[in-house]
């Protein structure tokens, strides 16, 4: 067998694809002239040609690749191989040819380098040293369609493969190796390698992957720490998309005849204005502020850091859902395509979505922003903003009572008003889009006996003045129920102010009621054992609960 490594890889894609194309029912022709100069024609027109179980995707200048999911448990050597070949140690198998995706991408600009490789020292033949890998850069995710939804989402490969300790992987972008073109004797047609292998995109080196990581990765078992993350997977056999976007530029496509850089055509229909910003407003009083304590853990004032953040990723029964606050180096996670604004004591604080944004200032506390945005973020393709106003010991019944409430109308209405318009006006001329509004909120009124009776038409009010102001009639609203101490025995002021609140928020369109009493925690285990009030100061119940209002959010909107 002849390995033909000098063979330049532009000339590789291109005699792969022309290949292709000389045997499809399109272009068969008496003669090979006839078939290529209407292989000519095609290109000269820049039009993605037709290959099977893929699609060239100009406009979003990415591949698709048509795939099935082949495991949901085990380890992993692979993210894709090809259909039939070694679906026992990778993530998806796909419908192409290993030969038909090179050429696609070298279409889409990416550059092809070559895998991991040996090179000789010296002149006789004796040593041989190994060779990284080589190649263009290659974004990769999955797509996928989520039942629960009705939607399809667009995730990082990375988000699918797991170590032990329940991080995932750390990068979700390949190198472009190329492969190998072989000969079995001399004069043989050249043969792609990769289409023998079924190595597609590998996460250990073989030496003849498409795709590959940087550097050479072990086959060692005791170096295979990753494994597929089943539970984020539909069921084996499901049909999915392995998408792949080179880090490059409309136009830096490569010519099928001469190997020169060819113009694609510009989308008539592809937007040139950016996608507009979703805009999440988190409103209330001091459990919307954020009590969650962060990792203090001084043996008297915060029970030994018991129930707090730190102690939480550790040893709460939501440590593994939280493994993506931290980055592999034990930093907190700064989302940048997740803003938030959020004022307190006159001072402003705005920037990427991290600990700390709260009315305590520094980043000693978190409340439910911190996995709401992390959910919404995940969710949407498009930036998110989080607009946080919230001020602690204020109730419905005065301090925050809409207009149409009737008397007074609540100084912190107005103040709540003020703030999300400054949080907007702040956005100048990019463009957005209101997704929600999010009200956590009702302590004060459930200790005032006269404020339960009323609490359910004002949060209706509460509703209609939001959605007013804003010119936003169908604008989500989504009701955190006050659930501190968790289920109630009997009756009183937490049941029937609970109740109102459920019974409010039915009479409000397009609005959700978001069950909390199951996030309660003991204060044996939290950080404030005598501020039942603010959930004991534990930092899993504050978590939990913006995962929940997150979840509703995206509920009512997917409708």
């Amino acid at each position: 067998m002849k390995i033909c490594s000098p063979f330049p890889r532009i000339c590789l894609a291109a005699c792969a694809l022309i290949t292709t194309l000389l045997t499809s029912p399109e272009l068969q022709a008496d003669d090979h002239a006839t078939a290529s100069s209407q292989a000519v024609e095609k290109e000269s027109q820049v039009k993605a040609p037709e290959l099977p179980g893929l699609k060239i995707n100009l406009e979003e200048w990415c591949l698709d690749i048509e795939a099935r999911t082949c495991l949901k448990e085990g380890m992993l050597e692979l993210v894709a191989c090809t259909k039939g070949t070694k679906e026992h140690e990778s993530i998806v198998a796909v419908e192409a040819a290993a030969r038909d995706i090179h050429a696609a991408l070298l279409l889409l600009g990416a550059e092809a380098g070559r895998p991991a490789h040996s090179k000789s020292i010296g002149n006789s033949g004796t040593m041989w040293v190994p060779v990284p890998p080589s190649g263009g850069k290659v974004d990769v995710f999955l797509v996928f369609k989520d039942e629960k939804f009705g939607k399809s989402f667009e995730k990082p490969i990375s988000e699918f493969m797991v170590n032990e300790d329940g991080e995932i992987f750390p990068t979700h972008t390949f190198l472009f190796a190329g492969s190998e073109l072989i000969s079995d004797k001399e004069g043989g047609v050249p043969q792609y390698l990769a289409d023998r292998s079924g190595n597609v995109m590998s996460i250990t080196t073989f030496g003849d992957e498409v795709l590959c990581l940087p550097d050479i990765q072990s086959h060692d078992n005791a170096a295979l720490n990753w494994n597929i993350a089943g539970s984020k997977l539909p069921e084996i056999g499901t049909q999915v998309t392995l998408r792949l976007r080179p880090q490059t530029e409309p136009g830096e496509s490569q010519s099928l005849t001469s190997g020169k850089a060819s113009t694609p055509p510009t989308p008539t229909e592809k937007p040139t204005d950016p996608a507009p910003i979703k805009v999440f407003i988190l409103a209330g009083q001091s459990n919307m502020q954020g009590q969650g304590v962060v990792s203090m853990d001084h043996p008297q004032y915060y029970n030994g850091g018991k129930g707090n953040l730190e102690w939480s990723m550790k040893h709460s029964a939501s440590a593994k859902t939280m493994k993506h606050l931290k980055d592999e180096h034990g930093n907190w996670i700064a989302r940048e395509d997740v803003q938030i604004t959020y004022k307190s004591k006159d001072k402003h604080r705005k920037g990427n979505l991290t600990i700390g944004y709260t009315g305590y200032g520094g980043s000693s506390h978190m409340g439910p922003e911190l996995q709401f945005g992390h959910v919404v973020g995940d969710f949407f393709e498009e930036p998110v903003l989080l607009i946080k106003t919230a001020w602690g010991g204020k109730s419905l019944y005065v301090d925050f009572r809409p207009p149409s409430s009737g008397g007074q109308v609540g100084p912190y209405y107005t103040k709540m008003i003020e703030e999300i318009h400054s949080a907007l006006d702040g956005l100048g001329q990019i463009p957005y889009k209101l997704a929600g509004f999010i009200w956590m909120q009702g302590w004060n009124d459930m200790v005032t006996k006269r404020a339960i009776p009323e609490y359910a038409d004002n949060l209706v009010h509460l509703a209609k003045a939001i959605r007013k102001e804003f010119n936003a009639p169908q604008l989500p609203f989504i009701v955190g129920e006050l659930g501190n101490g968790g289920p109630v025995k009997g009756p009183g002021n937490m049941a029937d102010f609970r109740k109102a609140q459920r019974e409010g928020t039915a009479r409000i369109e397009n609005a959700a009621f978001v069950e909390t009493t199951a996030f309660a925690r003991p204060k044996e285990l939290s950080p404030n054992v005598t501020h039942g009030h603010h959930w004991f100061g534990n930092a899993e119940s504050y978590f939990l609960i913006g995962d929940a209002l997150a979840k509703a959010a995206i509920e009512l909107i997917v409708k």
